[in-house]
């Protein structure tokens, strides 16, 4: 299965908002967080340009949302419709974004609500939780240690 991806245009979100209320107001909700209209907008308009939509045969299938700065890339979001969730979508993109920020000798920083259980998968991949809110663990996957062996 070969999956594409390209930059989201303003087109794009509709699907969007879909997709995140398909993929997180389970979690949302189960630590009482607001999952209405506009609140689902607004996660999806914040960081818009680091938006890639993900697509299998010209059709959407989810979103991977990142940006990079001097010293780290930022993992927004990674939303996977779930008729296609559990076949390493997900996996294949954190081990690609992995070794572009070994190259950059960089970090990757994301959070995960505490509800959701890509938390697993963060983990199993090297990232570490280094702070957390009452909602969110803060994860962080450091390259160098990585190259360092540890």
């Amino acid at each position: 299965m070969k999956i594409n991806m390209r930059q989201a245009h303003h087109s794009d979100i509709e699907f969007l908002q879909k997709l995140r209320s398909t993929t997180m107001n389970e979690y949302l909700e189960k630590l009482g967080l607001p999952t209405d209209e506009d609140t689902t907008l607004k996660y999806v308009k914040n960081h818009f340009a680091a938006s890639n939509i993900l697509y299998i045969y010209n059709k959407p299938i989810g979103l991977f949302k990142y940006y990079e700065d001097e010293k780290a890339v930022h993992l927004v979001e990674v939303e996977i419709m779930p008729q296609y969730q559990g076949k390493r979508i997900g996996e294949s993109l954190l081990k690609t974004l992995q070794a572009q920020a070994k190259l950059g000798s960089k970090s990757i920083n994301l959070s995960v609500l505490k509800s959701n259980p890509a938390k697993k998968l963060y983990e199993r991949l090297g990232f570490n939780v280094i702070s957390q809110n009452e909602n969110e663990f803060i994860m962080q996957y450091n390259s160098n240690d990585k190259l360092q062996g540890k």
